[in-house]
Order: structure tokens, then C-alpha cells, then sequence
């Protein structure tokens, strides 16, 4: 910046608080002495001249600390009159820019693609780290029974899943699937024990398979669900029922209560 460029120079006395040393202007009386109060701190000259106007000052100077130039001491005295010197907004303009561009260049300087891989990584560590605290570590139980029926021209057909995705394991399983008529009569059944089924486990196979020939695929039917397991401190004994017959396939899930602890 030049000495020889006195709007620009009157641009950043104005401004520097601001823009470049972030400081405040602080006001004082017009021809401050030693002891005089501190009458405010402002972010803006235009902050300062409206403070003054509510508080009835006529005269008072403004403050920073900044050195410009070869100068001392940055000091403006402002008065509220018509006579105030006014700033070129293409002057005050191309001080905002420089400063941006200024910013800009040292936030380019910070952000490296380096420090862009390492943050991404880091998070990414942290956010496995805590699914693998919460899947793993944390103990909960969490079982679910996955239901699929089907007809055809041969009878009925129901498939079963049992699924563990608790973190701990769940003993002395009992299954057992009933389809039923309208009446409540038993057509087909299923039983199966199971000792133990791990923890992020499921099971199924032709012992959860229930096939039920001869009856008329023209009425509706009933499935009914009997699950009991022991878990870590207790004992699970559920049954569910699911309305079946209006559709030629039909999917159902059935969830137990969550434990935790």
C-alpha cells in the first residue's frame, strides 16, 4: 500500500479494526489527556457514529493500535458534521477484496489434501470403532422370527428363519409352527429344539419347514408362531399369529423384546 494514495490509506484506517487486525476502535474525547475515560469500544466506525448520536457526543476521536506504513498510532478524529470527508466506495472495495483474497490464500495454505485424507480417515476410524462398540461390545439381546408363506396348486407351503443379532448367545430353543382353518382347526405342525444359537446368527432349514397339502387355497387360514428361549438372565416365551389366504405369497417378521444388559 502507498503513502502517495491517500483515499486507500484513509480506506484502511477506517477499516482496519476490522479487516485486518480485527481490533476494535476505541473512543475517547476529541483530544484525549491522560485519565479520560474509555467512553466504548466499537467494531465499525459507522457502530461508533450511531453510538454517538444516541448518547448526544459532538466531538470524539478513535482508536486502534495498528501501525501503518512507517506511521505511529493509527488516530481519526470524527465530528458530527456536514463538513465529514467522505470515503471512495471503489477505494473501500478494493480493500475488502485484497483482504478476502488475503483470507483465502492462508485458508488454502491450511487445507492440504494430506489433511483432508488424514481428517476423512480419522473419522471414519471413529465411526467404526463405535459400530463395532455397539454390535459387539455392548451386550443386548435381539431375536427375531422371519415368516414366509406360499400357495400353489399342491396346498400350502411355510417357511421360517431364526434370527439372533444380539451379542450374546441364547439356549434351550423351542419352535414350534401351527397352520390352522378358520375354526381353529389344526391342518399342519411343526416342533424343533434348538441347544444353542450364537450371538449375529440365524437358523433354518427343513426343520422350520411346514408343508401342508389338501386343503383349498380358496379360504383363509391362520399361522400361529410359538417361540421360547433362555438368554443371559431370564426367559423368552412369545406367540404370534398372522392371517394368511387372501394372497398367494406373504412375508411377516416377528421381533422379540430388546435386552440390554
Amino acid at each position: 500500500m502507498s503513502e502517495s494514495n491517500p483515499e486507500v490509506l484513509k480506506a484502511v484506517r477506517l477499516l482496519v479494526g476490522d479487516l485486518v487486525n480485527k481490533e476494535r476502535y476505541v473512543m475517547l474525547p476529541a483530544e484525549p489527556g491522560e485519565g479520560d475515560p474509555v467512553l466504548g469500544k466499537f467494531r465499525t466506525v459507522s457502530d461508533a457514529n450511531r453510538f454517538a448520536s444516541r448518547s448526544d457526543i459532538t466531538e470524539f476521536s478513535l482508536w486502534t493500535r495498528l501501525k501503518v506504513v512507517g506511521g505511529g498510532s493509527l488516530k481519526e478524529d470524527f465530528k458530527d458534521s456536514d463538513d465529514e470527508e467522505e470515503i471512495d466506495d471503489d477505494s473501500l472495495e478494493s480493500e475488502i477484496a485484497h483482504d478476502i483474497l488475503e483470507s483465502l490464500e492462508l485458508t488454502k495454505e491450511l487445507i492440504s489434501p494430506r489433511r483432508v485424507i488424514f481428517a476423512s480417515a480419522t473419522v471414519l476410524s471413529l465411526l467404526f470403532v463405535s459400530l463395532f462398540t455397539v454390535v459387539w461390545v455392548v451386550p443386548y439381546d435381539r431375536v427375531s422370527m422371519d415368516v414366509v408363506y406360499r400357495q400353489g396348486t399342491s396346498g400350502h407351503i411355510v417357511l421360517a428363519q431364526l434370527d439372533n443379532h444380539g451379542s450374546r448367545e441364547i439356549s434351550d430353543i423351542t419352535i414350534s409352527i401351527r397352520f390352522t382353518d378358520s375354526n381353529s382347526v389344526v391342518l399342519g405342525r411343526t416342533d424343533h429344539y434348538i441347544d444353542l444359537l450364537s450371538a449375529h446368527s440365524f437358523y433354518a432349514g427343513d426343520d422350520l419347514e411346514l408343508i401342508v397339502g389338501g386343503a383349498s387355497v380358496w379360504e383363509n387360514y391362520q399361522i400361529e408362531i410359538l417361540l421360547e428361549y433362555s438368554y443371559y438372565n431370564g426367559a423368552v416365551d412369545e406367540r404370534w399369529t398372522h392371517q394368511v389366504g387372501e394372497w398367494t405369497m406373504e412375508l411377516f417378521t416377528d421381533r422379540a423384546p430388546i435386552t440390554i444388559f
